[in-house]
């Protein structure tokens, strides 16, 4: 009885170790802002990246200071090009993050710091 449960067994085993998952995040690239440039208050920031996943993209999340933006992607490569007023954002240094999920789950955050002179 008990060699009949080794064949079923390690088939089932096979089976999990074989079906894996994907599990290669996303790539985010920042094109602009380069790390650690200064911004004064009247001053607008192009933010520019490139993200990318070598299956698809699911979800891009997009933030500075407490400003959020949420895109879906359609494919496996996504840009965001927006424009940013430093007006009424705290002085100091400031985080301008992307995450980015694809559809099988997997995540990547990247972020670069500018600084805002007031």
């Amino acid at each position: 009885m008990q060699s009949k449960l080794y064949l079923p067994s390690f088939i089932v085993l096979m089976c999990l170790f074989s079906c894996n998952k994907h599990k290669t995040p996303p790539q985010v690239v920042f094109i602009t802002p380069a790390a650690n440039e200064r911004f004064v208050t009247e001053a607008v920031i192009k933010i520019k990246a490139r993200i990318s996943d070598d299956k698809s993209l699911r979800k891009v999340v997009y933030k500075i200071y407490q400003r959020e933006k949420v895109f879906t992607p359609q494919g496996s490569v996504f840009e965001i090009n927006e424009l940013e007023s430093m007006y009424n954002l705290g002085g100091g240094t400031l985080d301008i993050t992307i995450q980015a999920e694809d559809s099988d789950g997997n995540t990547t955050i990247q972020k670069v710091t500018v600084n805002h002179i007031l």
